[in-house]
């Protein structure tokens, strides 16, 4: 994408302003709009996008040039000078509905969301007219009935928000807000002036953090020294999901919807979340229901499809990990009760009764589990556990692990699972092989910390899985040549790009022409965060939490927390996708993509992403070595 030249400014003022669509727009605003726009130049065949691709955050206006929509191989139509792209998918979806791809050289100018929502706020004529556009294009794309099928998150958060909104002024008194607080079961309070108008925002979180936090508490203080300045304000014809997007984006936890400036209803994340992940309690029962590994495979199988709706409720996909997580791992625990009632058929022993627990690890514990996650688990036994409590425990790990197997959990190929007794020991002996390995760790060692660092309890005693948690945390932390040692061990591997910007991907063999967004881009990522978050003892495992911790202990810039954020989000959205593709064409499901096949818009995003992974790996072993 490039700034919009001097050149071409005046031609695209003109043309604007010759569209219907703009009619109603003024100058002043017009020029607002370009000077956070960006122009984007296509050679004939290069895709602008393709079917299933998640959201760019904006739409497009074709300037120069034809832009076919197909889908397949059947054109749907040309789109030809002045024709607006990706609305359909502005409003109602995160994915786009066809492909996109250039008949010849194409110039196209982007207009970022935020402009567009604000044009609907501010100028009535322009929302009606882009409404009807939506409707034409969505006919087209979809169907007579297509409109009323767009996923519910793209309802107005009017439709949701609660319209009893409890008010203040600046000049209040904190403790009284506080009381005022708990006497109405609310979270929030908004500030507002003497006509009524928007000031600010105080929350629950606010007064604990801000107020509370401090050393010597005063008697008195106004909420206008604790409360949120600059609070999230809406229209009601926001769409809810944008509405959590700004939350997050901005961190916070409400959000005020205003009708000129003046409060009229308000709304949670948690409200949101709730709503958007209703259908997720639907599919947990139906695993709770499960009789069989039959019939929990067949929900396995079908994790795509959810994954797909929860894609396209939300902006960020890094955000439905966990959530895919979590149906993973209800389908591996109602593998493991069916599998103790089978092992009590088989020997009358009651396994989980033995003092033990079983650890799920790496992106189970992480909670960053795609579509076909593999086996990573393990033992760890009570130190007073006997030798026939152990072989019971190794002979039901077996049972377990080709169960999983079975339901369509691969084993794993590091064999970091249960049947492995270097994966399954005593506490103690657990910490002896974590001493070891941090003192002298070797290419296995490195594979191995990189999983077995991030674990979390499955089932059984929490106790000593929080023991072993403890003394990892305490044992790396004091050994930062492990650290060092750990990083460098990934420069062997390559970041797939060259200093001239070109994806290095593979020479021969099945994946010819593709590269491995696991191997290649989202391992580094996680070991890179990790490694800081292990050596200043932050207990999250999930990535982007150890991030957000990373920031808020001021160990990381914003500038490099942003970096590493976007970087995260891309190979994450770019993989989940490729993964939910595979799985409705019946392919086998991979993180190996060709990159030369992607949009320009995804091929420049995923060597951005590449790029600031190179630098990061060399900044953290440069701070790990003292030298900034």
């Amino acid at each position: 994408m490039n700034k919009i030249n001097i050149k071409d400014y005046d031609n695209i003022m003109k043309d604007l302003r010759n569209m219907d669509l703009f009619k109603s727009i003024d100058d002043e605003r017009l020029s607002k709009i370009l000077s956070n726009s960006h122009m984007i130049e296509l050679n004939q065949r290069e895709k602008l996008f393709e079917k299933g691709e998640t959201y760019h955050k904006g739409i497009y206006m074709v300037l120069e040039g034809l832009i076919l929509f197909k889908k397949g191989e059947e054109l749907v139509k040309e789109m030809g000078s002045g024709e607006i792209l990706g609305i359909t998918t502005f409003l109602g979806k995160s994915s786009y509905l066809v492909d996109a791809e250039a008949k010849n050289d194409v110039k196209l100018l982007f207009l970022p969301e935020i402009c567009i929502y604000k044009l609907i706020t501010d100028y009535e004529d322009f929302k009606i007219k882009f409404y009807n556009l939506v409707k034409e294009r969505s006919h087209l794309l979809q169907g007579k009935e297509s409109i009323k099928s767009y996923p519910f998150s793209y309802k107005p958060v009017g439709n949701f928000m609660t319209t009893e909104v409890e008010s203040a002024h600046a000049n209040s008194d904190i403790t009284q807000i506080s009381k005022q607080m708990s006497r109405k079961n609310i979270g929030s309070i908004v500030i507002v002036d003497k006509k009524g108008k928007i000031e600010g925002l105080i929350t629950s979180k606010l007064i604990v953090h801000k107020f509370l936090a401090q050393e010597n508490v005063p008697l008195k203080s106004k909420v206008s020294d604790y409360m949120e300045k600059s609070p999230i304000k809406v229209p009601k014809d926001y769409p809810l999901i944008e509405v959590l997007s700004e939350m997050y984006s901005k961190n916070q936890d409400y959000a005020i919807i205003s009708e000129n400036d003046i409060p009229v209803g308000i709304i949670s994340n948690k409200n949101i979340l709730k709503i958007l992940y209703r259908s997720i309690d639907t599919f947990s029962l139906n695993i709770e229901n499960a009789s069989s590994l039959e019939e929990l495979k067949k929900i396995k199988n079908n994790i795509h499809l959810i994954a797909r709706t929860l894609l396209e409720n939300s902006r960020q996909t890094s955000e439905i990990l966990p959530t895919i997580s979590l149906i993973h791992i209800n389908i591996q625990k109602k593998v493991y009760k069916i599998c103790v009632q089978n092992y009590l058929k088989l020997s009358g022993v009651k396994v989980d009764e033995i003092d033990h627990a079983i650890i799920i690890m790496g992106s189970g514990a992480r909670k960053e589990m795609m579509l076909n996650p593999d086996q990573d688990n393990g033992y760890i036994f009570s130190d007073n556990i006997t030798e026939e409590e152990i072989r019971h425990l190794f002979d039901f790990g077996k049972l377990f692990s080709d169960s999983l197997e079975s339901v369509g959990y691969e084993k794993c190929k590091g064999n970091v699972m249960v049947t492995n007794p270097e994966m399954s020991m005593k506490l103690s002996d657990w910490k002896k092989q974590i001493d070891s390995l941090t003192t002298n760790a070797g290419d296995k060692g490195f594979t191995w910390s990189n999983i077995i660092f991030d674990m979390d309890l499955f089932h059984g005693n929490q106790e000593i899985v929080d023991n072993l948690k403890n003394f990892i945390l305490k044992v790396v932390s004091s050994r930062p040549l492990f650290l060092i040692q750990m990083l460098e061990n990934e420069t062997q591997f390559k970041i797939p790009i060259t200093m001239f910007g070109n994806f290095i991907v593979e020479k021969d063999g099945e994946h010819k022409g593709e590269l491995n967004l696991k191997n290649s881009a989202l391992t580094f990522i996680t070991d890179i965060v990790r490694a800081f978050s292990l050596s200043n003892k932050i207990r999250e495992l999930n990535t982007v939490d150890r991030i957000k911790q990373l920031q808020f202990k001021e160990i990381l810039s914003e500038e490099t927390v942003t970096k590493i954020l976007t970087s995260y989000e891309t190979i994450v959205d770019l993989a989940l996708t490729k993964e939910i593709k595979d799985a409705e064409t019946g392919k086998e499901i991979s993180k190996f993509i060709n990159p030369n096949a992607l949009s320009v818009f995804n091929q420049n995003r995923l060597k951005n992403a590449l790029g600031s992974i190179a630098k990061l790996l060399n900044l953290s072993i440069k701070y790990f070595k003292g030298q900034f």
